[in-house]
């Protein structure tokens, strides 16, 4: 599968997922207005990949099937393969402002720094999120530490 249309990923995430918001189990995760902007802007961004204007500088052929996938699935090889995708990740974290970091192309490099160290061991699971360009697979992390009571940082006291 070559990437998806933002209207095909929204479609992905109604399949019947279990999510939990709060106390309230989720049924389409597409409806709360607590992700409908991040599913938003994760939609925005597969738009920008089918964009002529963008197309080249986002994706690549699959060497495996021919078809368009995220450039971030790339093997950097070549001083060029790494700028290319410098390129990539800095058009995506300016179309976000830097807010979607856990966005697949500027976590899936990990991916890649991972495998010279794990020596191949992330090979198989890279080609198998770049053959399915399925979110339930996207490799995912956060920047900022989860903050329970905000007095208690601004006060710097102990979390409470």
């Amino acid at each position: 599968m070559g990437v998806r249309t933002g209207a095909e990923f929204i479609a992905g995430l109604r399949d019947g997922r279990e999510v939990w918001l709060g106390d309230e189990r989720v049924t389409d995760v597409t409806l709360p207005p607590a992700f409908r902007g991040a599913i938003e802007s994760l939609a925005r961004l597969s738009d920008m990949q089918h964009d002529p204007a963008y197309r080249e500088l986002l994706t690549y052929p699959s060497p495996t099937t021919g078809h368009p996938v995220g450039l971030s699935f790339l093997l950097p090889r070549t001083p060029e393969d790494l700028m290319r995708r410098r390129r990539m990740i800095k058009i995506w974290a300016d179309a976000t402002c830097g807010m979607m970091a856990a966005a697949p192309p500027l976590t899936v490099p990990l991916a890649g720094i991972w495998r010279s160290i794990t020596a191949g061991r992330v090979s198989p699971h890279r080609k198998k999120c770049r053959s399915s360009n399925s979110p339930g697979i996207w490799l995912g992390r956060t920047l900022v530490r989860a903050m329970r009571c905000t007095s208690c940082i601004m006060q710097e006291t102990p979390a409470c």
